[in-house]
């Protein structure tokens, strides 16, 4: 399986809450797209490269700030 590159200048932090999202949304993904009877994605790496662009809009845009400072405060 292909390793995930991600281009981050930030902390590890914010890598490890990335992969976590990334992968939240991966398994999310899935399963709805079996209740609608259609294939899920063979692995993250493919949900990832097909999704890059509103994956990262999303996680910029809305979900990143969220993580970190629920992050700090934990």
């Amino acid at each position: 399986m292909k390793q995930l590159q991600f281009n981050f200048k930030k902390s590890e932090l914010e890598k490890r809450l990335f992969k976590n999202w990334l992968f939240s949304m991966f398994q999310d993904c899935n399963s709805e797209r079996r209740i609608y009877k259609e294939t899920p994605y063979k692995n993250i790496y493919t949900y990832y490269k097909n999704n890059y662009k509103y994956l990262n809009s999303e996680w910029e845009n809305k979900i990143k700030k969220l993580s970190l400072s629920n992050a700090e405060i934990s």
